[in-house]
């Protein structure tokens, strides 16, 4: 995979769709519209809660041993709710991309990291908690991708020697990266 930077707007086909879906299905999301129904309910009583609970990954990696760090984490997580919420989201406000190796992989942080596999599906690195209250809020969703297959960019190339360079397509492609 080649390192990348560039936004794409999720749209209505099958691979956004395919992304949106395994957010619906997470418990950041399923949370989100718990509070969309009541802001008021324990932390205790969200999914995110749940998930954190139970000894996950994300626990274990952030090294959420008691009690109080989970319900930190979503007090944490509720704050950047209301925000988005209240302000909408402030791109002006993601940090600029941070790679960082564990255990020789490439690990990205800052905005909404997406990497393209060599089928052109994405892949989400980071911005869980970002994207799953975006969908929740119905609002739009933009990724930025960090990392595409090589096979992804053979196939792009392919296309754009076709026509000498342009990009031109007599018959569209539903993916986000040929929207333009």
């Amino acid at each position: 995979m080649s390192e990348v930077n560039r936004t794409l707007k999720l749209g209505n086909d099958i691979f956004s769709k395919k992304l949106l879906n395994y957010i619906e299905m997470s418990p950041h999301y399923n949370t989100c519209l718990q509070w969309i129904e009541n802001i008021e309910i324990p932390n205790t009583k969200t999914y995110y809660y749940s998930f954190l609970k139970s000894g996950c990954f994300l626990s274990k990696f952030l090294k959420l041993e008691t009690e109080e760090l989970i319900l930190d984490k979503v007090e944490e997580f509720k704050n950047i709710y209301l925000s988005i919420k209240k302000n909408g989201y402030l791109k002006e406000l993601e940090t600029e991309i941070v790679t960082r190796e564990v255990n020789g992989h490439t690990h990205y942080y800052g905005k909404i990291c997406c990497k393209i596999k060599k089928d052109g599906s994405f892949e989400l690195w980071d911005g869980m908690h970002r994207i799953s209250i975006k969908r929740a809020l119905k609002l739009s969703i933009e990724i930025t991708i960090i990392e595409e297959a090589e096979n992804w960019q053979m196939i792009k190339k392919g296309l754009l020697n076709l026509h000498n360079g342009q990009k031109y397509l007599y018959q569209s492609i539903e993916h986000p990266d040929f929207f333009d």
